[in-house]
């Protein structure tokens, strides 16, 4: 989410490959593929920003959400997780897939889980931990009762 080209040159053309109701090419060169006018479903849409943009402005809440790669940047847990509180459903799930440490980067899996207790809003529990190389990490998320 906070990555714009990250957005414009993974996720996009992602969508736009694995949508059967408008197959597009994607050649090696994506500088030859002109997403501008390349339509997407009409109820999907992408941002680039800060979480704080985006909190609030969804049109309803939802059961089940799935963030990856998306703690690695200790400023940006609060914002975080002011979206999560105000997206997901009271019944709701949130899964967060993550790399234990984000070399180079200044958040990691324990001080998320930190910021996730101190907020006090969510239970957390760790459902998965493994990979080869950099360890990663599956938590589970929902709202306390």
């Amino acid at each position: 989410m906070y990555n714009e080209q990250v957005i414009q040159l993974v996720t996009i053309p992602n969508v736009l490959v694995n949508n059967p109701m408008q197959p597009v090419f994607i050649t090696s060169n994506l500088a030859e593929v002109d997403f501008q006018n390349v339509v997407v479903p009409p109820n999907v849409h992408f941002w680039a920003g800060d979480w704080e943009n985006l909190t609030g402005k969804l049109p309803k809440k939802f059961d089940f959400i799935l963030t990856s790669e998306t703690i690695y940047s200790l400023e940006s847990h609060t914002s975080l997780l002011s979206f999560l509180k105000s997206t997901l459903s009271p019944s709701g799930i949130i899964l967060v897939s993550a790399k234990s440490n984000y070399f180079g980067c200044s958040g990691s899996v324990f001080s998320f889980l930190q910021a996730v207790n101190r907020d006090g809003v969510f239970d957390v529990e760790k459902v998965w931990s493994g990979g080869e190389g950099g360890k990663r990490e599956i938590l589970k998320m929902w709202f306390r009762n």
